[in-house]
């Protein structure tokens, strides 16, 4: 399968550090904590925008049948599908 890319600006050469300065293409990206970079043997570089999760979440991404849970909850939600169930915790009786 081919992958599609969008040009989306042009950024100078590295700097005499081999710095490559982004800023200017990434303006329309949200937070971004760093990069997973690839290459082939083309010399082609692709850099894959990532964002860190805290660890207590990470449980919900290393498991896909809670993931997909999540998934199809919130699609059904967005379809108006979903309704409150209610308190999940017992109150307490004073």
């Amino acid at each position: 399968m081919r992958e599609e890319w969008e040009k989306v600006g042009e950024v100078s050469g590295p700097d005499s550090k081999n710095r490559i300065i982004l800023t200017q293409v990434l303006k329309q990206q949200q937070s971004i904590d760093g990069f997973t970079v690839f290459t082939n043997r083309t010399g082609e570089i692709k850099l894959v925008p990532v964002i860190n999760i805290p660890a207590y979440e990470a449980w919900l991404y290393n498991n896909p049948k809670a993931l997909d849970a999540v998934h199809i909850g919130m699609k059904q939600a967005l379809e108006g599908k979903a309704a409150p169930l209610g308190e999940f915790r017992k109150r307490r009786k004073k």
